[in-house]
């Protein structure tokens, strides 16, 4: 089973060191980074978006947006 990852902050301190792993890793096909600059590498399995997060409604075709599903809302009651 491949899984896809999405890495917001991938040219921090700790966002490189995770972003390094998962690209190492089997499991993951592909691996989304959401970042304020560009990434200074690239890879098969990498795409990078950059972002202004002062304006996100901008990127709503890059970012995932999600609601409760019905289990969710039943149990908040």
């Amino acid at each position: 089973m491949t899984k896809t990852a999405v890495v917001i902050g991938a040219t921090g301190l700790v966002g490189s060191e995770l972003l390094t792993a998962l690209l190492s890793c089997a499991e993951y096909s592909q691996v989304v980074a959401i970042t304020r600059r560009a990434l200074p590498l690239s890879h098969p399995q990498l795409t990078n978006h950059v972002i202004d997060f002062e304006k996100l409604t901008q990127y709503s075709d890059c970012l995932l947006y999600t609601s409760p599903s019905p289990r969710d809302k039943r149990q908040s009651r």
